[in-house]
């Protein structure tokens, strides 16, 4: 279902309860990419926090969401699409347990550390300057 803007927050609860997210996605306004608001519309690379994308010059940095987070199915199909991709992720233990592990390892990217031991895992306050200082990094003369 698309959303009113590219990211919604639902991806985020989806993602903080453990679950493996499923959207439509169609072709974006970048080759070979997509996006999962709506067709022509900004990549997922663009919008999504911590994609490759935002660490430039360094394809080992960012989270691969289409790869390695969410389970997608073609928006032009809709339903009947969605259930197919469910279905063939639930049939395969191995591609299960493997979405499941990266959504258990990228999950506490996307929330705020506030209880007394808030420092010793990173969080999203963390991963937001491991970002900022790559960015100073690639645009220094």
């Amino acid at each position: 279902m698309p959303g009113d803007t590219p990211v919604q927050k639902r991806f985020f609860d989806v993602m903080m309860h453990g679950c493996i997210p499923i959207m439509p996605t169609w072709p974006s306004n970048l080759p070979n990419q997509t996006t999962n608001w709506r067709p022509g519309m900004s990549a997922l690379s663009q919008t999504f926090p911590f994609a490759p994308l935002h660490f430039h010059n360094d394809s080992q940095a960012g989270i691969d969401y289409i790869n390695d987070v969410i389970v997608t199915f073609d928006g032009e199909c809709g339903g009947p699409c969605a259930r197919e991709s469910m279905e063939r992720v639930m049939g395969n233990l191995t591609e299960l347990q493997r979405l499941r592990a990266n959504v258990k390892k990228y999950a506490p990217l996307f929330a705020y550390g506030i209880q007394h031991n808030s420092y010793r895992n990173l969080d999203a306050f963390a991963a937001i300057v491991v970002n900022l200082r790559h960015q100073a990094a690639t645009n220094l003369p």
